[in-house]
């Protein structure tokens, strides 16, 4: 039982950090070190806000600003109307406000059609691959979608699809919409050591409004704290579960030895070697290691596959994880039998025959 528990942690405690160094690694489709700033919810501060940009491009090494929403600040379009081949259908999406800079500063290809244009007039939109996939549309480039009877946006463009959500959620469709008068965030597209930089021209901008800031990548990382307390957890209790089973074992192999001790010494004398001897010791503990692999490994997989369902884009269990966690367990198992088995193997019969 020990063994078995032991094994599932250690398998376990692989497939969680394994998940989680792909998510911490995985490309979002987007630039994430991207510093973003709150916008306040003041008419002051709003138009003040051109004002920043212009200044934060001037006074510091920033490539880039849009004033845009974080592409973890979505809205829910609960329903608008698009045709396709002649059929007018309802759907629901998540929308995101943008500028026409936002695509630059994050990085975000645009795979048809064009950006957003202020010298446009009308409502634009641009569109990700799944929205068009959901949708149906062969040209999707100059399509309108309805968001109401006296209220519609033309495509502009696609964009390729990116994670604005975890990775527990797959990508859903969703909507770029044209929004300047109203931004959520300021994005710039900064190295974190111009911080200080821009938090100059903040304060002489909007002396008034605190300084917060973050950045994309740490925001991200924010949601999978869950994921990151449990795999500190799985540490510990799998190092416990290890620690126990060893010492367990250690206090069952010396108390067989002790047991087989005038046996042990027949046998050298009757001419048995060292292969032998080795066998004799620790053959029953080796069989009970193998079991627990028989017993643990099913357990690990279905338990692990059942965790893995919370997320959309995850590693799975690889073999290298099974056979990895079979060999740490079972280097430790030996490590643990060596000292009793090498003291039994070299041991003088005689003596041993003397005191028994």
């Amino acid at each position: 039982v020990q063994f078995t528990l032991a094994l599932c942690m250690i398998i376990s405690t692989l497939v969680v950090r394994s998940q989680i160094q792909f998510m911490s690694s995985k490309n979002l489709g987007y630039n994430q070190q991207i510093l973003s700033l709150g916008v306040p919810d003041d008419s002051v501060a709003i138009q003040q806000i051109d004002v920043l940009k212009n200044k934060i491009l001037q006074n510091s090494s920033a490539t880039g600003v849009s004033m845009s929403a974080r592409p973890d600040v979505l809205l829910m379009i609960n329903t608008f109307s698009i045709e396709n081949k002649g059929e007018t259908h309802e759907i629901s999406a998540y929308g995101l406000n943008a500028d026409e800079n936002y695509l630059k500063v994050l990085h975000i290809p645009l795979i048809d059609g064009v950006n957003f244009n202020p010298e446009i007039q009308g409502s634009q939109v641009l569109v990700n691959e799944a929205f068009v996939k959901k949708v149906g549309w062969e040209q999707p480039v100059g399509q309108e979608i309805h968001f109401s009877e006296t209220e519609s946006s033309k495509v502009m463009g696609v964009v390729r699809d990116f994670h604005y959500a975890s990775l527990h959620k797959k990508i859903e469709p969703l909507l770029l919409l044209y929004n300047t008068e109203h931004p959520v965030n300021v994005l710039i597209s900064v190295k974190p050591e111009q911080v200080d930089k821009i938090k100059e021209t903040w304060q002489a901008v909007l002396p008034d409004f605190p300084f917060e800031y973050e950045f994309l990548d740490q925001a991200f990382d924010q949601k999978y704290k869950t994921e990151l307390s449990m795999m500190t957890l799985f540490n510990y209790f799998s190092g416990l579960s290890i620690f126990i089973a060893c010492m367990g074992m250690l206090g069952l192999v010396s108390f067989t030895v002790r047991l087989k001790t005038k046996e042990i010494g027949i046998r050298k004398v009757l001419g048995a070697g060292a292969k032998h001897i080795v066998y004799l010791v620790s053959g029953e503990f080796i069989l009970m290691m193998l079991l627990a692999a028989l017993l643990a490994l099913p357990l690990a997989y279905f338990a692990m596959n059942f965790w893995l369902r919370n997320f959309a884009y995850q590693t799975g269990i690889s073999d290298s994880i099974v056979l990895l966690s079979v060999a740490a367990m079972g280097f430790l198992v030996l490590l643990t039998l060596s000292y009793h088995v090498f003291k039994a193997v070299y041991a003088n019969p005689a003596h041993s025959l003397r005191n028994e």
